[in-house]
């Protein structure tokens, strides 16, 4: 059978789930079970506890300690769960007994998974916002867009069409039913939170069922999220920005609340919103990613997305193919040691350098010195990485990039639990071999390309930056280079016509870079690539690097920088002013910071919507005492602090990068563009800007 969900347990060794494209109640494919040794089954007499259905035995053996095992085969999950905790203060060991059920079946392969698009709903809500935000469940619905990826049109309803709200929640529940697994949105949770409370606000006990049986089933997937970890540089990351940034036209503008608008607006507006989540799946791929990568590992989403889940499930796997059980969990605290090597840049402005990857460096010391779980000698990880390397190659022939990015997503994954305390198998001194062998290669990179003249300006765990003028033949380079690093290669980035490594008094700053291919840009380490920097300042540092390498010298940038000075201070760039920064709803800070008290004052205004992982402010004009004073960027009349702006988000960037590329200077930057009356006159100036005063 196929799924396309998780299981979730039902009452009589029943399960419910996604089964053939349809909700399903079917019988269990397996009791839930974990595994005993054959002797603490006798000395606990464990065929006599409640629950247990059998005693089974079995040809399988600890991974540990290779003694033969029993399986207990239990009535329920919960049954499981009881008796590991008893035998646990009997100090008898169990095996297998932490997996949840769901999961279990998945590994054991009971079901295949397979998504569809008509299991796959893009959705976007629209709330009544006319009294602020409030708790989930407690704002009325006023409409809602949404769209299968097998449709070819997005559905609106609005609460005009029905009877009653609830009416409308209760037909949209009914298009989820049937097949619906995973529920796509723009900050996802916002929208399926609120659908969720609001139907157990509306119909109580029955609404709460409802929810755990239809909503509990479907994975929500946040496009925003995945968006945000492969694209940097953007601040609020709201679907506008991105939607702007992408050049998809933007969202639909709007002045005011959602509940001012009518219902032709808000039909245009709600069904905007879910038609650029499908452009922007149209260029990206995530969820065609995303759904490849389930279905070859078979998991669920739930567990494919979880690194160290995915990882343990394959290695699970593995093990029972060899005919082993693996131990429980037991975490344990981390010691600290040595990771990857990072080489020290050589600061300044430089051409044709050419950056090197070493291809899947940590995966490949794997296999290259067979490093393994417990005793297993290169059956497990080295066997997994080998098989992920296979697929790998053979996606790449097909032209499948989805294949590829999967089988070297799985290859990293591998590396990965070994210094992941949580995995069962985790052994720091083997991810401790793993890093010093990845020292060991890329000094010798180093070393080769430096013993053919070549200069290396800087290095950072399995890359190599290197001035490469006047060679003609890169390729033929590269081929040397990987002759004498074999089994390891390197492949070629990128050749940078210009790139900037920064630096400080103390020498080279490591991981902070910035550099420019034709029109491909590569940035580490900089404010651009940070959420929490302003748009303004983003601005101000790309328009510095861009004068720079298109020759300019320090005075061109100062003459630039005087010019922005004036615009900012004048109130032109306000509508660029904005700084984000995400915080635990949970507020579990060992000192609360200042961003998250703006949080909480936000939500109790009812300006920020509970539950969100985010808070937008700017700084706020004031008498601070020394501290920089913080306001909510949904307040209606803002007061900038134009002074810490430029001082905190401009001239602390630029400076690091004049001074690398110019050289320290002895004198400050001249950039007086106001007396000292006129600069005081114009640092608190309420923003009369419309933009601006809407929430962020």
């Amino acid at each position: 059978m196929i799924a396309s969900s998780i299981l979730r347990w039902v009452e009589g060794g029943k399960v419910k789930a996604v089964i053939e494209g349809e909700r399903k109640v079917v019988d269990r494919p397996v009791a839930p079970y974990f595994f005993i040794r054959d002797l603490d089954a006798v000395i606990a007499d464990v065929d006599r506890e409640k629950g247990v259905v059998q005693v089974v035995p079995t040809d399988l053996k600890t991974a540990t300690t290779k003694e033969e095992v029993l399986r207990i085969d239990c009535e329920s999950p919960d049954v499981v769960g009881s008796l590991r905790r008893k035998l646990d203060q009997l100090d008898i060991k169990t095996y297998e007994a932490d997996i949840s059920y769901s999961r279990r079946v998945f590994v054991d392969r009971c079901f295949e998974v397979r998504y569809w698009p008509e299991n796959i709903m893009i959705i976007d809500v629209e709330l009544d916002d006319s009294q602020g935000f409030k708790a989930y469940g407690e704002m009325p619905f006023l409409s809602v867009a949404f769209r299968k990826m097998s449709w070819n049109k997005t559905k609106f309803y609005h609460v005009s069409d029905f009877s009653s709200e609830s009416e409308m929640l209760w037909t949209l529940l009914k298009e989820i039913e049937d097949g619906v697994s995973v529920l796509v949105g723009w900050n996802v949770e916002f929208d399926y939170q609120h659908l969720a409370n609001r139907y157990r606000k509306l119909e109580g006990g029955k609404g709460l069922r409802l929810v755990r049986h239809t909503l509990g089933l479907c994975y929500t997937y946040d496009m925003r999220e995945e968006y945000r970890s492969m694209v940097k540089g953007l601040v609020s990351y709201s679907l506008d920005e991105v939607a702007t940034a992408e050049k998809l036209g933007g969202k639909v503008k709007r002045d005011g609340k959602v509940s001012d608008l009518s219902k032709r607006e808000l039909e245009e507006y709600n069904v905007r919103d879910v038609d650029l989540l499908l452009e922007l799946e149209e260029k990206y791929g995530f969820l065609r990613r995303d759904t490849y990568l389930c279905s070859e590992v078979n998991l669920p989403m739930e567990y494919a997305k979880v690194a160290g889940v995915l990882g343990d499930s394959l290695v699970l796997r593995r093990l029972r193919e060899l005919g082993y059980v693996a131990p429980n969990v037991v975490k344990r605290k981390k010691r600290s040691y040595t990771g990857a090597l990072v080489l020290e840049p050589k600061p300044g402005l430089y051409t044709n350098v050419m950056a090197v990857d070493v291809v899947s460096l940590y995966p490949t010391v794997i296999l290259d010195k067979n490093i393994d779980i417990m005793d297993f000698g290169g059956q497990v990880l080295p066997h997994l990485v080998g098989y992920f390397f296979k697929r790998k190659l053979e996606e790449e022939e097909r032209g499948n990039k989805a294949g590829r990015e999967t089988y070297k997503l799985l290859a990293n994954a591998i590396y990965g639990l070994l210094g992941y305390e949580g995995f069962r198998f985790f052994d720091e001194n083997k991810a401790e071999m793993v890093t010093k062998t990845g020292r060991e290669v890329l000094t010798r990179i180093k070393r080769e390309f430096e013993s053919l003249g070549f200069e290396v300006l800087y290095g950072d765990t399995d890359s190599c930056f290197v001035k490469v003028e006047g060679v003609e033949d890169l390729s033929a380079l590269i081929d040397y280079i990987n002759e004498q690093i074999k089994p390891y290669r390197i492949s070629l980035d990128m050749v940078f016509d210009k790139i900037i490594f920064f630096g400080s008094e103390k020498g080279g700053v490591k991981k902070r870079y910035i550099g420019v291919s034709g029109d491909k840009w590569k940035v580490r380490g900089l404010e651009l690539r940070r959420g929490d920097w302003s748009l303004f300042s983003k601005n101000v540092i790309w328009d510095v690097v861009k004068i720079i390498f298109s020759g300019g010298d320090r005075k061109a940038v100062e003459e630039y920088l005087k010019r922005v000075k004036r615009e900012l201070f004048s109130g032109k760039r306000d509508d660029e002013l904005m700084l984000v920064k995400r915080v635990r709803p949970s507020g579990k800070y060992k000192s609360v910071p200042t961003h998250y008290k703006l949080y909480l004052e936000g939500v109790r205004r009812g300006l920020i919507p509970l539950g969100t992982t985010e808070v937008a402010f700017y700084y706020k004009a004031g008498l601070r005492g020394g501290s920089l004073s913080l306001g909510l960027w949904a307040e209606p009349d803002k007061r900038f602090d134009y002074a810490a702006y430029w001082e905190k988000q401009v001239m602390a960037p630029v400076r690091r990068i004049i001074d690398s590329v110019f050289g320290k200077h002895q004198g400050n930057l001249r950039l007086d563009v106001f007396g000292q009356k006129q600069l005081n006159g114009l640092n608190y100036p309420a923003s009369n800007n419309k933009d601006v005063s809407g929430h962020g």
